[in-house]
């Protein structure tokens, strides 16, 4: 049985598609597109197969993987994405024949059979930092696949038989398995609004994109006074920020009248609510590394105190009395300025 050794190289090193390669033609862009946004989640589990070809490496198979990677370093040109293969050696017809044979009889593993097998070595005993080794994958990335296993078997159902998006799963990852299903069940969003249905999910947070969300993270002392006010945060894997849990503690900080620079870019998009109708809707929207929020007046509130929650009850109490005691969407709508 042939051997082919493993090795780790530099993107830069492999030249492209081998000549080789009995798969010479890209797939279309949408389609490399979805594919770096499946790497960049769950990583490239599977090695190319490499061969030395002019001086160089050349790929014999995974032409579209490494069009993929070339998209996803053209992104972060600083961060030199490294690639695991195989090296074949041998002549030229058998590396046609072992390029053939492995195009032609290689079944497609969907997106959620890698991350349930994940999932089955983590519950086997394996680390994160050990499968992120054996995957040639970040521990961010193999997190990410842990999250998605861990949605409801119904959402990885759909996902799997292409019901629903990528987007649309990542954002059910908001909710329990329990929300999950109801909101499923209920039809209270489209399954297409991705959007919609991580906000339905995540209702009484701030979105970790948000104007509100990007202004309190940017100040740790801010942070701090929203956590002594019994404020809880939770790690956004997906989108590289924190969640600020209870929005209603959050909001506190930025009220009607605060004086705020606000950079960002104008964009419209379109929904559909809960009665089926179209809407439209335009924000400041803050990319990360791109946006910028600054509250101009120095106005610095204080944290709530006791009072505010009283002794024996529940912070979720103290919120909800918190400005005349309406609801957290009119406070929300209310209260902030955009």
């Amino acid at each position: 049985m042939t051997h082919f050794p493993e090795i780790d190289l530099p993107l830069a090193a492999i030249s492209g598609r081998s000549r080789l390669n009995p798969r010479p033609i890209s797939a279309p862009p949408e389609r490399i597109e979805e594919l770096a946004a499946t790497i960049a989640d769950v990583g490239m589990i599977e090695p190319l197969l490499l061969i030395e070809e002019d001086g160089a490496y050349a790929a014999l198979n995974g032409g579209n993987r490494i069009d993929a990677l070339r998209l996803l370093q053209a992104r972060a040109p600083d961060n030199p994405i490294v690639v695991r293969g195989r090296l074949f050696a041998g002549t030229e017809i058998e590396a046609r024949e072992v390029a053939a044979a492995v195009s032609l009889t290689q079944t497609p593993m969907h997106v959620v059979d890698k991350i349930e097998a994940f999932q089955a070595l983590v519950q086997s005993g394996a680390t994160i930092d050990k499968i992120a080794r054996a995957f040639n994958a970040t521990a961010v990335e193999v997190r990410r696949c842990l999250k998605l296993a861990d949605l409801s078997p119904i959402v990885r159902g759909l996902w799997r038989d292409g019901k629903i998006t990528r987007e649309v799963a990542i954002a059910f990852t908001h909710g329990s398995r329990e929300a999950q299903e109801a909101l499923i069940e209920t039809r209270a969003v489209p399954l297409t609004d991705a959007h919609l249905i991580a906000r339905r999910l995540r209702a009484d947070s701030l979105e970790p994109t948000s104007a509100e969300a990007r202004f309190l993270a940017g100040d740790p002392a801010r942070v701090s006074r929203y956590i002594d006010s019994g404020g809880r945060i939770e790690e956004d894997l997906f989108a590289d920020a924190p969640v600020f849990l209870n929005a209603a503690i959050a909001v506190q900080y930025v009220k009607k009248g605060d004086q705020l620079f606000v950079s960002g870019q104008i964009e419209t998009r379109e929904y559909t609510d809960k009665d089926g109708a179209t809407r439209r809707v335009t924000e400041i929207v803050l990319r990360p590394f791109s946006g910028e929020l600054k509250l101009l007046n120095n106005q610095r509130r204080a944290a709530p105190g006791p009072d505010d929650y009283g002794e024996t009850r529940t912070r979720e109490t103290g919120m909800n009395s918190h400005a005349g005691g309406g609801s957290l969407k009119d406070q929300l709508n209310d209260e902030i300025p955009f």
